[in-house]
């Protein structure tokens, strides 16, 4: 889904992006951008008469641009923002499924809020995770803000591999940077 701060007086849409990308949604490599959503995207505004422009930026700074009309667009999902009525939506370009991601060796403690009390939880930093959010405000689980999804099933695959620690990420993000690394795929199940 992408989210707009206004429609742009100008022909160019200037679209935020992570830095890192969001595999296998937007990547990154050799200065070349892809991806299913960049596709989707893509195909559409060549429709519109209008051009994008990518601005590579970490993603607080992405979601405040966006909010001071610095930029005009950013992928996003309405409930992955605190004030999704400020915004013009498109229809869902692809649907997103957040999962736990844990060491192998671990216990999975994450079928249920009971026995997740007291976990460490690996999230992005700036995104926010409403069902997650009354344990965080309990104090019942204890979130950990990390720049990337990659830095946080490296983290993952350090210390503590026994203790109750797990990333929440996209299903197929999560599958796609366990295919791209070995060790990430040999240690963390979903």
């Amino acid at each position: 889904m992408s989210i707009l701060s206004s429609v742009s007086a100008s022909e160019v849409l200037r679209l935020g992006i992570a830095k890192e990308g969001y595999p296998p949604y937007i990547l990154i490599e050799d200065d070349h951008i892809h991806g299913i959503m960049i596709e989707v995207l893509e195909r559409a505004v060549a429709f519109s008469g209008y051009e994008l422009s990518y601005h590579f930026l970490p993603e607080v700074r992405s979601k405040n641009m966006l909010d001071r009309h610095e930029i005009d667009l950013r992928m996003e999902s309405p409930s992955f923002v605190d004030d999704p009525d400020k915004y013009l939506w498109t229809e869902p370009i692809t649907s997103i499924k957040d999962m736990f991601i844990y060491h192998r060796l671990s216990e999975n403690v994450f079928e249920d809020d009971e026995t997740m009390n007291g976990a460490v939880i690996h999230t992005h930093l700036g995104y926010s995770y409403p069902t997650l959010q009354p344990m965080f405000d309990k104090g019942e689980m204890i979130r950990k803000d990390f720049n990337s999804e990659k830095s946080m099933l490296v983290n993952l695959t350090r210390d503590n591999i026994h203790s109750k620690r797990a990333a929440v990420m996209d299903k197929n993000v999560a599958k796609y940077l366990m295919e791209k690394d070995s060790e990430l795929k040999s240690n963390l199940k979903i």
